[in-house]
């Protein structure tokens, strides 16, 4: 019985040594302690403030982890001394960088080292780091500025007007009112509208699919139109040939051949000597356009005379009047021509007989 007892407490013991062994590993592996590279490199670097960073935090080198934060402490001069501890070898050089960077919006850094470029740096160095960024600190920051110039340029007012603006225009909308209201309400009549206009452009898209109108021939597969209008274009090239060649009176015109601007020039010329004879009076037609009213004169005087006669002509004045008005003086030229008609009828008849007995008493 105390055989099996004490089998039993080394059963105990050996479990619990077992459970001691496994959490001092896990907790070196958590801690990222590494035994077996012993020291490593260790850097020194100070800061103005860490911005809540803490030991065993990890350091990086170009996205690769390379060591953790091994301890910090305050120095007398209100700055923070941190030593790094580093399992990969790292050559700090003259235009290094180092940060605190948050690697979540929730919490959590860690130390970002830029090795940098130029003469190499030995590891007693005291680095200086770059003191962090607290996003939530910059945000406040921001948000408490944007908060005063909006109450300073009485934005939060104008916001609080559109608001009540807002809340006004959704009211208007709700009760249907205004053209978005209409489109929002129960009303169907707008839709109804829509829906016919877009059967009514479904028909058009129809009847222009099957080539009915205008625009639907337009847009066939009936190429009459592509026909006529290929013919007229031809046309057109054969016309511009012609007028090119100077074929036709426009062509003509159009030619490098002059004659007929030298006879446009001459005939212009031509008019120009007219029109200096006529301005300078000379000929009937200069006369009677020149400024010497002579002739007017005398075809004034020739008109008054015409009318004295023709007046004296419509009162029966004169022979030609008398003609015209007493028809006594006509009957007797009438009878008179009369007269001597038969006077030269009777010679007639006589002249016959007076030859004949001429003729007869020459020959005896």
């Amino acid at each position: 019985m105390k055989k099996t007892t004490g089998f039993g407490d080394m059963m105990v013991g050996l479990f619990v040594a077992g459970v001691l062994v496994l959490l001092a590993f896990f907790t070196i592996i958590i801690s990222g302690t590494d035994l077996l590279r012993g020291k490593g490199q260790r850097l020194q670097v100070r800061f103005s403030d860490v911005g809540g960073l803490r030991p065993h935090d990890n350091v990086i080198v170009h996205g690769v982890p390379v060591g953790q934060v091994k301890k910090m402490q305050l120095a007398n001069d209100g700055s923070v001394q941190v030593e790094l501890a580093l399992s990969e070898p790292v050559q700090m050089r003259r235009s290094y960088q180092i940060s605190v960077v948050s690697s979540t919006l929730l919490g959590g850094n860690y130390l970002d080292i830029d090795p940098g470029k130029g003469a190499a740096l030995p590891d007693s160095t005291i680095f200086t780091g770059q003191p962090p960024h607290d996003l939530m600190r910059d945000f406040a920051e921001v948000v408490s500025g944007l908060r005063r110039t909006m109450e300073d340029e009485g934005t939060l007012s104008n916001v609080r007007t559109a608001s009540v603006s807002l809340v006004e225009i959704l009211g208007r909308i709700e009760r249907g009112e205004g053209s978005m209201g209409k489109l929002l309400s129960k009303d169907e009549t707008i839709y109804t509208n829509i829906n016919a206009t877009m059967q009514n452009l479904r028909t058009i898209s129809d009847r222009l699919e099957q080539g009915e109108g205008t625009l639907g021939k337009l847009l066939s597969k009936d190429d009459t139109l592509f026909k006529d209008v290929s013919a007229t274009a031809s046309n057109l090239h054969t016309i511009s040939d012609r007028l090119a060649k100077g074929e036709g009176t426009l062509g003509r015109l159009l030619s490098n051949d002059d004659s007929l601007y030298t006879n446009l020039y001459v005939a212009v010329a031509n008019v120009r000597a007219i029109s200096d004879r006529l301005e300078k009076g000379e000929s009937t037609m200069g006369r009677l356009l020149s400024r010497d009213d002579q002739v007017y004169r005398d075809v004034a005087l020739t008109a008054a005379n015409l009318r004295e006669v023709t007046d004296r002509f419509e009162k029966g004045e004169g022979t030609l009047g008398k003609l015209s008005k007493d028809d006594a003086l006509y009957k007797d030229i009438k009878g008179l021509i009369g007269d001597a008609r038969q006077t030269l009828d009777g010679i007639r008849e006589t002249t016959p007989v007076t030859t004949f007995t001429t003729i007869l008493t020459g020959g005896l």
